[in-house]
């Protein structure tokens, strides 16, 4: 039958973790004053796989919730900031904040592209790490988008009443 192995310390309000391959990283919501997490703030927490300890907690938006790892960087939606993070992952370095839609909630890497779902609107909005200094913001209504070449691309739906169906177009009728 499972049982403990270990228990690590995270900061206030854990609400998504992902692995790097080396590390455990803990997505925390808002909270009060733990370690270096400030009041009403959210924070990372990086743990080593192979060490078995924690590298510490890292103050870096509200309502920290969704994660993701590109290969290099750890991105972290920040709820109550509508913004994404991107944090290196060797050294917890903050390399940027991005505005996503209202509410982001979650975050993937399809090997190119970062997309954020934002919960607070029907919308995705779509980061590509490589071209960030360029980056703007672009909307389209309805499911898809051809041409675009852009940094940063707010999708929208408004004739599909499903997220579920909108997000399988959105994914497979565009590269």
């Amino acid at each position: 039958r499972g049982q403990q192995i270990a228990a690590y310390g995270t900061g206030v309000f854990p609400l998504s973790l992902i692995s790097d391959g080396h590390n455990m990283w803990i997505g925390n919501g808002t909270g009060v004053n733990v370690g270096t997490q400030v009041a009403g703030t959210g924070s990372l927490t990086k743990i080593s796989i192979a060490g078995g300890r924690s590298m510490g907690t890292f103050t870096i938006g509200h309502h920290v919730r969704g994660l993701a790892y590109d290969g290099v960087s750890i991105w972290a939606c920040n709820g109550n900031d509508n913004t994404v993070s991107r944090v290196r992952a060797s050294n917890v370095a903050l390399l940027g904040t991005f505005a996503t839609g209202l509410a982001p909630r979650a975050a993937a890497f399809d090997g190119v592209k970062i997309w954020v779902a934002n919960s607070g609107a029907p919308t995705l909005t779509v980061f590509v790490p490589q071209e960030l200094a360029m980056a703007d913001t672009k909307s389209q209504s309805g499911s898809t988008i051809t041409g675009v070449s852009s940094s940063v691309i707010q999708y929208r739906s408004i004739a599909t009443p499903l997220p579920t169906d909108w997000m399988a177009s959105i994914l497979f009728d565009n590269d």
